[in-house]
């Protein structure tokens, strides 16, 4: 199944909806299934299920940063972090999920980076081979 556009979703207008597994908050082995959608205004809102109308969680993707989590999380897994909005003690706050398939995934790396913030460089990439040259 491919992302879907859609035109009306509550007072605002969708992006695209679809499929997505977040990892369970207690159990982090637990992979559960929820209805993503995101919004022309750069929302992403999580639906336990595609027919309910109540919000398991939303946030702005235009605070977060999307990358690959593969590493962590095996094959498809999908790295959102909430920027920390500031104070002492605040932190960011971090969603994982995953995608039925490679394309899907690819489909929604694509439509959230669009809205979001740039995305995390991996380590590797930051400093590219050869490069360790001494004056």
């Amino acid at each position: 199944m491919s992302l879907t556009p859609f035109s009306v979703f509550l007072c605002g207008f969708a992006f695209v909806q679809g499929s997505l597994f977040r990892q369970g908050s207690v159990f982090k082995s637990n992979w559960k299934p929820c209805h993503a959608v995101v919004t022309a205004s750069g929302f992403l809102h999580l639906f336990s299920d595609k027919s309910k109308n109540r919000v398991h969680s939303s946030l702005s993707l235009a605070d977060c940063v999307i990358s690959n989590a593969e590493a962590q999380h095996g094959p498809l897994a999908l790295q959102v972090t909430q920027q920390a909005k500031g104070g002492l003690f605040s932190s960011p706050n971090t969603l994982y999920f995953k995608a039925d398939n490679a394309d899907e995934l690819a489909e929604w790396v694509v439509i959230m980076q669009r809205h979001g913030s740039q995305e995390a460089e991996p380590a590797a990439a930051a400093a590219p081979e050869g490069n360790n040259q001494q004056a």
